[in-house]
């Protein structure tokens, strides 16, 4: 890893997505999306912001 990707990363949280995580990877996008919600308990406010920038990948 270089110093730039270091410097990039250093806020982002690792994400666990194994077969020990509580997400379950096997659902739709749109629940998916509701289990990390629930999991980092964000605003309805927070919800919005991330679903008006965020556009969805095709």
């Amino acid at each position: 890893m270089t110093n730039k990707q270091c410097k990039t990363q250093e806020f982002a949280p690792f994400k666990n997505f194994t077969a020990n995580t509580n997400i379950r990877k096997n659902k739709s996008i749109p629940e998916m999306d509701w289990q990390l919600n629930k999991k980092y308990q964000l605003s309805e406010e927070k919800i919005a912001f991330i679903e008006k920038m965020i556009k969805p990948m095709a």
